[in-house]
């Protein structure tokens, strides 16, 4: 199996958390005010399990659930900033760079 497998599974559950947090957002902010909003967050959300399961095929569970932590937080934080136009300090991006060293290294097998 390729060495990458880890980063598209833990990928794969980042891109439902923005999915996820980006149309609870629009709720949030009555961009979108439909009422079937939250239920269709919450059905996206469901299909986390099934991929951190098979995810687990690659990777354990300690190392894929950090990968997905911290890329989720990456993405979501760049959505807030790019789409939503949410402000961070110098610190936070500081530590938005570290997490991407974090994820790079997280995923490194060395057995």
């Amino acid at each position: 199996m390729p060495l990458y497998y880890q980063y598209l599974y833990a990928l794969s559950m980042a891109s439902i958390d923005i999915i996820t947090f980006s149309l609870l957002k629009l709720k949030y902010t009555h961009i979108i005010q439909s009422a079937w909003l939250i239920p269709l967050a919450m059905l996206a959300y469901s299909f986390q399990p099934l991929l951190f399961y098979n995810g687990l095929l690659f990777e354990n569970m300690s190392i894929l659930n950090l990968l997905w932590n911290v890329i989720s937080s990456v993405l979501v934080t760049l959505i807030g900033l790019l789409i939503f136009n949410e402000k961070i300090s110098m610190y936070q991006g500081v530590g938005i760079v570290f997490s991407f060293i974090g994820i790079i290294l997280l995923g490194i097998k060395d057995d």
